[in-house]
């Protein structure tokens, strides 16, 4: 690679993102830049490497100021910060770091950030003020002033994890601000690792004038960038990705973006566990971090345990915090890194209690309280909504613990299954984080290459809980996918068992730290693809959506799945004091979160739905593409995944209408009998509470809620029906009518609206109508349900198959007819007769309704 030497003394190198060019920047800048006529700091000299020559602390009557010598000014300072939000949990989060220097104006000291970087014309006059300190002192060549003061805004741009295909390739001010209304300084200090770090106490408005109570972590060192660090652009994000510093504006108004990462020449990278992290844990926060030496092939990664007084954010130390908070429900990781060369300076993970479950006591205890707090937003995270964007990655211990607990709860595993299953998420979401630490952006495409078929990923995963032998396979291809329990778990045991890191973690991880080439037969998508491509999304499995909406939806429909979750659902109402006679599940919530895995295998089917694996290899940015040609290109793919997973699927799918499962209410037969079952299991009428009692059951309980069930999945049919048929009229356009699968789609579309329009109870009404009796045909669902089921294959292909489903949609209304017709066979006339009306009309009033109905649906005129 080409190499040009720059004025800092390090090394940059030229790429693919000198292509992109700013426009209007001066605009965007000027309530930032203000001219400072006597001096530019743009050819500012570093600061004296001991920061002690530069900068000085001084202490009078508890209030702290700051000194800096006169040699000091004009010279290069790194400036960097954490925000600690105090809420029940301290939340915090890296400011972004600067290279500022400090300039006297009279009686006033300015802080100002260098230019290089953020103008094409780094020589010029301009400065950028990021503060200004009224002067307490002067004498004997240093300079006190009150830091404190001129603090009055904090800049709140944070530092981790720039994205560029989020934000943009274009330089982007970063001079936010949020305004502090009182603050202190709590402490100061000089002595320690060779930095001035200041501590302030703040009350801080966001945007709205609401307050925020926060702590800021100031850090002012010498700016001395290692000149054997050697930045890597960031390469785009076609097979891989990685987090990024902010865009570089260069002379010609060209930008460079920089990759994070860490410098491995330097010696062993720690990363310290907090000393509150629990001991049976403490194994799997070890391995997490010691994945990635097997990425690279050396060992450059090593763990220990913090001292007791350090906590995060802490700038001497990568800490992994174990956070003593049952409430703060997800982990999360910060960083920052030079912000002119991408060199990863310090990170912080943050690991909530939550995933602390070493038994089915705690289990229980966990579930109800995430259950019971799911929906619930403190103050502060309103207030945060407003005062910093979300992060990229903050797994949610609800989508992967609660999930695997909530199955746990409702087998008969014990406490050492307990333990073990959240040991292995604990590492596994260890490694994710450190992964984002060491600059790897998220791979949603791994699942699609994992070499074990989904249906045997259960029993991989029980295999493990129960400690039996290890079964070897790659369960994804990236420890930064989102994973189910099953891929998280397998991906530890895989790395216990053979220390082999996955093939894309790998990948990734060379390219970046060894300049090795990337193994470009390797599926990448990351998250801003998930919004646009059909086959990247989180916590998926399977070899594509076909394969995984499908698998889901079956499995979710099968008796077992289905009683335990009503069992689940049921026990935490009953822990949270519900009294069971007044116990009431709604169906529709469970509907809903069943059907949209049907969406998931159909959305390849529409007109809009792109495939990462078709285009991210073979255009550098698929945005720039046409929709037209984008599905042109997926289209191959589509098709191959039906016939792979119709060919391959363990369910005996042998087309897309079997795929569809057509909800039957004769499956409420099996679900009621899957769940007397288990109310008839000692192992969970007795229930181990979370406060550590028991509550057991009494048979008469359990009949209650036996026939609060009976209800319940009669309800539920219903409710999946409706939800069904709501999902498919929604439905995109269909772009693949011909061929096997189009005809595939087409009859299951014709069975669905066949079935929720025309299928019957089984009983009729009886009444006398114009003389004649009549047994009117007691149709399964209403007369809404069933109207939006006759419409389901109206205009739902694209404009050019304008033809699909009208000869479907004609004989099923003729089959409803003849249904019709039969029924009032006896009065002499067709269901259609004008004269019928006032026959219904002088009948019952069911009779009337039955009619009206179905007159709503046939057409009929009055």
């Amino acid at each position: 690679m080409k190499t040009d030497t720059i004025c800092s003394g390090y090394r940059t190198i030229t790429g693919p993102h000198h292509k992109y060019r700013h426009s209007l920047l001066l605009l965007l800048m000027l309530p930032f830049l203000m001219l400072l006529p006597s001096c530019s700091n743009s050819g500012a000299k570093p600061a004296d490497p001991d920061v002690m020559v530069s900068l000085r602390t001084i202490e009078k009557d508890g209030e702290a100021a700051i000194a800096i010598s006169k040699g000091a000014l004009n010279r290069e300072f790194l400036f960097q910060g954490n925000r600690v939000i105090l809420d029940e949990t301290a939340n915090f989060q890296g400011l972004k770091s600067r290279i500022v220097t400090f300039q006297r104006k009279g009686s006033r000291l300015f802080m100002l950030e260098s230019p290089k970087g953020h103008t094409v014309t780094p020589d010029s006059s301009f400065a950028l003020i990021l503060a200004e300190f009224p002067i307490l002192k002067d004498e004997d060549g240093w300079i006190t002033f009150d830091f404190n003061a001129g603090m009055s805004k904090i800049f709140i741009t944070e530092e981790l994890m720039y994205a560029s295909d989020y934000e943009s390739e274009n330089y982007q001010p970063s001079f936010k601000t949020a305004k502090v209304r009182q603050s202190f300084l709590k402490r100061t200090d000089v002595r320690h690792l060779n930095r001035l770090s200041i501590q302030q106490a703040a009350q801080i408005e966001d945007k709205d004038d609401r307050i925020i109570h926060a702590e800021v972590h100031y850090y002012i060192s010498p700016y001395r960038p290692d000149p054997d660090f050697e930045p890597t652009l960031s390469p785009g994000f076609s097979h891989a990705g990685y987090f990024e510093v902010m865009p570089q504006l260069q002379p010609g108004g060209e930008t460079e973006i920089f990759a994070m990462k860490w410098n491995i020449n330097k010696g062993p990278i720690t990363y310290s566990m907090s000393a509150n992290t629990p001991e049976e844990f403490r194994e799997a926060v070890r391995n997490g971090v010691l994945y990635w030496n097997a990425t690279l092939g050396q060992e450059i990664f090593a763990v220990d345990v913090a001292p007791e007084d350090a906590s995060a954010p802490d700038m001497d130390r990568n800490i992994i915090q174990w956070v003593e908070n049952d409430k703060a429900a997800s982990a999360y990781a910060d960083m920052q890194a030079d912000p002119r060369t991408g060199e990863i300076l310090h990170s912080q993970i943050f690991m909530p209690n939550a995933w602390n479950i070493v038994s089915r006591k705690a289990a229980w205890r966990f579930v109800y309280q995430n259950r019971k707090t799911a929906h619930q937003h403190h103050s502060a995270d309103i207030l945060l909504a407003n005062f910093h964007k979300p992060r990229i990655c903050a797994i949610k211990s609800e989508d992967l613990v609660l999930k695997g607990m909530g199955q746990l709860l409702t087998s008969d595993a014990t406490d050492d299954v307990f333990l073990r299953a959240a040991q292995a998420y604990v590492q596994a979401v260890v490694t994710h984080e450190v992964g984002h630490t060491m600059g790897l952006r998220h791979n949603f495409a791994g699942n699609m290459q994992a070499d074990w078929k989904g249906h045997n990923r259960k029993e991989r995963y029980q295999a493990f809980l129960e400690n039996r032998t290890y079964l070897p396979g790659i369960p994804t291809t990236s420890i930064m996918d989102y994973s189910e329990p099953p891929e998280f778990t397998m991906s530890a045991w895989r790395f216990n068992v053979e220390n082999l890191a996955l093939p894309h973690d790998i990948s990734a991880m060379r390219y970046l730290y060894l300049n090795e080439p990337m193994d470009k037969s390797l599926y990448f998508c990351t998250d801003s693809d998930a919004d646009s491509m059909a086959d990247c999304h989180r916590f998926a499995h399977g070899k594509s959506p076909i394969a995984y909406g499908s698998s889901e939806l079956y499995q979710r429909l099968q008796p077992e799945n289905i009683a335990r979750e009503l069992y689940l659902r049921m026990v935490l109402k009953i822990l949270d004091g519900t009294p069971i006679d007044k116990l009431y599940v709604d169906p529709q919530n469970l509907a809903s979160s069943i059907l949209p895995f049907k969406q998931r295998y159909l959305e390849p089917f529409t007109e809009q739905a792109f495939y990462a694996r078709a285009l991210k290899s073979r255009y550098p940015d698929p945005r720039s593409v046409s929709p037209t040609q984008k599905r042109r290109d997926t289209l191959p793919l589509v098709e191959k995944d039906l016939d792979d997973w119709l060919e391959n699927n363990p369910y005996g799918f042998k087309s897309i209408e079997d795929m569809f499962m057509v909800i039957d209410p004769a499956w409420e037969v099996e679900w009621k009998n899957e769940f007397n079952k288990i109310l008839d299991d000692p192992l969970f009428y007795t229930i181990e509470t979370y406060e550590g009692g028991t509550r057991q059951l009494s048979e008469a309980e359990r009949q209650t809620l036996k026939n609060i069930g009976k209800n319940y999945f009669e309800e539920l049919v219903n409710a999946l029906v409706s939800e069904d048929v709501a999902m498919l009229s929604g439905m995109p356009a269909i772009d693949i009518v011909e061929n096997k699968a189009g005809e595939g789609l087409l009859a299951a579309f014709e069975k669905t609206s066949r079935t929720y329009l025309m299928q019957d109870t089984g009983t009729f009404l009886n009444f006398p109508v114009g003389g004649k009796d009549l047994s009117l045909p007691v149709f399964r669902y209403d007369w809404q349900v069933r109207g939006e089921a006759m419409s389901l294959l109206s205009d739902r292909a694209v404009p050019s198959a304008l033809w699909w489903g009208k000869r479907e949609s004609r004989d099923i209304y003729l089959n409803m007819m003849d249904v019709l017709d039969d029924a009032v066979a006896p009065t002499s006339a067709e269901f259609l007769d004008s004269l019928l009306y006032d026959e219904f009309l002088d009948s019952t009033k069911p009779a009337f309704q039955w009619y009206l109905e179905n007159c709503n649906l046939a057409g009929c005129r009055h």
